[in-house]
């Protein structure tokens, strides 16, 4: 396996496991041999469910398959055990390069206090610089990097203010090119948390509850940290085909594209405008404008709704796609993702999952009126039923991929365990999870544990729907 970096791109190579990501956007493709094929798993977790909080939460949704609660006891992952976590998954290494030449790494892996203290990869660069120093050596360069595939961490919290240190691990993450998102009820977005938000993430879900109000209101605060009519924005004009950074050719990349190809990118076939010029010119209606505003903000971040698929909400869903065709604060909203109901905890049985037939009115109404939809991975069974029969499905099914717990995510709860996923902690055989914290090799003792890799193959073996939970009834 090689890996390919720049500041902008990381792309790994192999002949049967090719990944390229973008470390602004956090956008990713992954293929096989070509880009049509599906790698059954990947060596080690591109993406990280990493809980650091839970047990207390002000909203106890009746529905939620976790039961915190207002009541519960709050769990915190202090920032000490996230870096720790982060590094095992990650696979940091410390390259040294001296003036005379020489060259090691994973010397220096850990092995210095600065591990403890630092806030961003910066901090452990400019501390080993000069301990080295200082101990006579004369050093060139020191390069902090992951050699793992985590390109992405979705942090499970309980509230962006219970855990003190929750900003400060996204800065952290980000600071080694790995993109943090999470998921926040609505009357928990301030101005000042969409500010940092929009700063760290390469997205942020919004659930919508049965205050939805308040939901519209966050999807505004964070849409207006990408508003400025003072910016330049580049406008490109050219007939050239640039289809293949993301199509079939994707593959095929050369060692040497990241220092020509990929940072020459458009050069000669754009121009550069003020935002407020640009409108002006045009003579851009307050639709056209509205319209202009949204497709920047969904180019620079993902904004998207969350709702619990089940028979009680269906009128919610629908209102709120209807509600994103006018309601103007929902302008730079991209995506209502459907969760599947998980009948899970004391309220199992109690709600019924969304009938197909509703599945499929929603994806009709959401297809006809253009609006964006998605599904988490429990939903892909059924949605892969309701497009079937569509003469585009092939495309559709790039909306939604089937369960990848164990195959290309790991989830770790706030005591630093992990298990197939959230769903399935304290289940059957999971009743006790996995410690990545205490670990020596992430990957021996956890990634390809026994335990998970038979849960893997279960999965496989299903091809790909739950091995646990029956979730179609």
């Amino acid at each position: 396996m090689k890996i390919l970096e720049n500041k902008v791109r990381r792309i790994v190579k192999s002949e049967n496991y090719n990944t390229i990501f973008d470390k602004k956007t956090g956008v990713f493709v992954r293929g096989g041999k070509t880009v049509k094929d599906d790698p059954k798993c990947s060596p080690m977790p591109e993406i990280a469910d990493i809980e650091i909080s839970s047990g207390k939460c002000h909203n106890s949704c009746k529905f939620c398959y976790k039961q915190n609660s207002s009541e519960g006891k709050l769990h915190n992952m202090t920032f000490e055990e996230f870096k720790t976590i982060f590094h095992k998954l990650a696979l940091t290494t410390v390259k040294v390069i001296y003036e005379d030449g020489t060259v090691k790494e994973g010397e220096y892996n850990t092995s210095f206090d600065c591990w403890d203290y630092a806030l961003m990869k910066s901090d452990i660069q400019n501390y080993l610089n000069e301990k080295l120093t200082k101990m006579g050596f004369k050093v060139k360069n020191i390069l902090v990097y992951n050699k793992g595939l985590l390109s992405q961490i979705a942090f499970g919290i309980t509230s962006p203010y219970d855990n003190p240190d929750f900003f400060k691990m996204m800065e952290y993450a980000r600071s080694f090119d790995v993109i943090p998102n999470y998921t926040i009820n609505g009357q928990d977005m301030t101005d000042k948390v969409a500010e940092r938000t929009a700063n760290l993430c390469g997205a942020c879900a919004i659930s919508i509850l049965s205050n939805k109000e308040k939901s519209y209101d966050a999807v505004e605060k964070l849409s207006k940290q990408f508003i400025d009519l003072n910016q330049k924005i580049r406008i490109v004009q050219t007939d050239k085909d640039y289809s293949w950074l993301t199509t079939q050719y994707w593959f095929k990349f050369k060692d040497d594209i990241l220092s020509t190809e990929l940072e020459g990118m458009f050069e000669g076939d754009y121009f550069d405008i003020v935002l407020k010029d640009y409108i002006e010119q045009n003579n851009l209606t307050e639709d056209e404008t509205d319209e202009l505003l949204g497709n920047i903000i969904k180019k620079r971040f993902k904004i998207n709704f969350h709702i619990v698929a089940m028979e009680d909400i269906f009128d919610l869903i629908m209102q709120t796609m209807k509600d994103v065709k006018t309601d103007k604060r929902l302008k730079g909203l991209t995506a209502i993702v459907l969760l599947k109901y998980k009948p899970k905890g004391t309220n199992a049985g109690k709600f019924k999952q969304l009938s197909k037939e509703h599945y499929q009115e929603i994806f009709d109404y959401a297809e006809e009126n253009k609006i964006g939809i998605g599904f988490d991975s429990c939903s892909a069974p059924v949605f892969m039923e309701s497009i079937k029969n569509k003469e585009n499905s092939e495309s559709l099914e790039m909306l939604a991929e089937p369960c990848e717990s164990t195959l290309f995510s790991i989830y770790i709860n706030s005591y630093g365990e992990t298990s197939p996923c959230s769903f399935c902690e304290n289940e059957g055989e999971w009743t006790e999870g996995i410690s990545v914290l205490k670990c020596h090799d992430f990957i021996s003792d956890v990634w390809n544990n026994e335990r998970i890799k038979n849960f893997r193959e279960k999965l496989l073996n299903n091809d790909r729907h739950c091995p646990m939970f029956n979730l179609e009834d």
